[in-house]
């Protein structure tokens, strides 16, 4: 089951759903085909994508490769290999919904289960202050 919150409400997803990518500030819920899970897991992103297409004024959009690497260097560049993706690859799976970094006209980037699976992305025209956020009870 997937809880999700926003503003003091709470919306229930049965298992096997996730929240889709939202667009005008509304968070929707898309079910995933039968057989999208391996042995029970939840999906991960394994491969971002090159560049965006997000067009809308507010989104929640997957973050491209590059925004993924700078956020893993913005966050543990301290660390050496393998101790560094380590770190970042727990990042996956705590706080969903809180932005991990900010940048200038408080788009942000978090750990989200949407669509695509588990992995980061991008929020775009949400207030970093008053976020949503995730619960994924597994």
């Amino acid at each position: 089951m997937t809880i999700l919150s926003k503003d003091w409400r709470y919306i229930v997803v049965p298992a096997g759903t996730g929240s889709t990518l939202s667009s005008q500030g509304s968070v929707s819920v898309v079910e995933y085909p039968t057989g999208e899970y391996v042995g029970g897991a939840l999906p991960v992103i394994q491969t971002y994508p090159t560049e965006s297409t997000t067009t809308l004024a507010i989104d929640i959009r997957v973050a491209t490769a590059s925004e993924v690497a700078f956020l893993k260097e913005a966050l543990f560049g301290w660390a050496e290999e393998p101790m560094k993706t380590t770190l970042f690859t727990q990042k996956l799976y705590q706080d969903w919904g809180k932005p991990l970094y900010v940048w200038p006209g408080d788009n942000y980037v978090a750990s989200w289960y949407g669509v695509s699976g588990i992995g980061f992305y991008v929020f775009v025209g949400y207030d970093s202050t008053n976020y949503p956020t995730q619960e994924v009870l597994i």
